[in-house]
């Protein structure tokens, strides 16, 4: 049905537009550029819409990964110049990382197929390099630090905590890009 309706808005357009080629008149004229200005929103609208598959799959990535939730306002938010954090934060994106790292977690759409990519690699990135770089709080097991404090300024330190805190920049920036897309596409 749409495809019918946007066919038709077509003809109407070139018959519009032969019409006034062929008696030039100002109302001719807005009669084409109204029925131009239908096509280009339909054609924006109709014609991007996603499939079932990828309308689930959002569904999904919003209840795993809202944008209120403690992972995603972590990665906004946390500063890892933070002597110790806890480490449940994070676990989610962790979790989210194996269930989405495989081919039935992709979008059929491949402008949020990319969008997805790019968060999935960010925060991939960040969980890697927390669970290689950062260790158990020796008196609180459910909390992580970048190691004993006579060495937290230590240049190694300071690089260590200036690419994590990039490395969650990066992943926000990303989720937001993803949720930008999903919002357009929606």
């Amino acid at each position: 049905m749409k495809y019918i309706i946007k066919i038709l808005n077509l003809v109407g357009l070139l018959g519009t537009v032969a019409w006034f080629g062929h008696s030039p008149d100002i109302g001719k004229l807005l009669g084409a550029i109204a029925l131009l200005a239908t096509f280009l929103e339909q054609d924006r609208r109709g014609l991007f819409k996603l499939s079932e598959w990828d309308e689930n799959l959002i569904k999904q990535f919003k209840t795993e990964l809202p944008s209120d939730s403690d992972p995603i306002l972590n990665l906004r938010d946390h500063d890892f110049s933070n002597s110790y954090w806890n480490k449940s934060f994070f676990k989610p994106l962790d979790q989210w990382i194996h269930k989405w790292g495989n081919a039935e977690f992709r979008f059929k759409d491949k402008g949020l197929n990319n969008k997805r990519d790019v968060f999935y690699q960010a925060t991939h990135t960040l969980v890697f390099d927390m669970a290689s770089e950062t260790y158990p709080h020796d008196n609180i097991p459910e909390k992580n630090t970048l190691g004993y404090e006579d060495y937290r300024n230590t240049p190694q330190k300071e690089e260590i905590r200036r690419r994590l805190n990039d490395e969650s920049t990066k992943a926000y920036e990303a989720y937001c890009d993803l949720i930008d897309e999903i919002r357009k596409k929606s």
